[in-house]
């Protein structure tokens, strides 16, 4: 939930900024792969930028339904997307994935293909969010400039009031994250 702030904050202070976004789920089998990922992050790219349909349609001319679910759609889906990524005529891009930990099936596949792409442009950042574990903290180095991690260490029990407040503070800070970032990257 932390990241559907994110996204709010992105889309109400930068109009222009292109946003798609995949929120994992650890007991759904629908969004708990990496594929899934790549495919939603895709559909939603190309839903607000028709004209990066066509790199969808040039394999699925090929492939057909195969593309989205065979054994190669990995494959498939990370060309494609890099393609996307590399397109000249898109301006600032935020991919999110929350929580990263949900991803049950092809986790390693998905950081190792977050962290490649993250350095493909500058225009390309990516916000990922997860538990603290070990295998996806390990992930993120000074190299990857444009990924922002976001971790989650522990969950609090909270009610009434005292959650208000918690809430509210986590929406204050969202918002500072947020505005720096834009501040510092557009």
């Amino acid at each position: 939930m932390l990241l559907c702030g994110i996204a709010d904050e992105l889309q109400k202070s930068a109009k222009s900024v292109i946003l798609s976004y995949f929120f994992c789920q650890a007991t759904d089998s629908r969004i708990n792969h990496a594929t899934a990922v790549l495919r939603g992050l895709i559909y939603l790219l190309a839903d607000q930028q028709p004209a990066l349909v066509s790199y969808v349609q040039t394999s699925y001319d090929k492939a057909g339904k195969a593309l989205f679910e065979d054994g190669n759609s990995w494959v498939a889906l990370t060309k494609i997307f890099s393609r996307i990524l590399q397109d000249p005529n898109l301006d600032d891009m935020y991919l999110l994935v929350d929580a990263l930990d949900e991803c049950v099936v092809d986790l390693p596949r998905l950081l190792d293909f977050i962290a490649q792409t993250s350095s493909v442009s500058a225009r390309v950042k990516w916000v990922v969010s997860s538990r603290n574990w070990p295998e996806i903290e390990k992930r993120w180095t000074w190299q990857h400039s444009y990924v922002w991690h976001i971790t989650v260490a522990h969950h609090r029990v909270l009610t009434g009031e005292t959650e208000r407040a918690y809430m509210q503070g986590i929406y204050q800070c969202i918002r500072q994250i947020v505005l720096k970032m834009l501040l510092r990257l557009l």
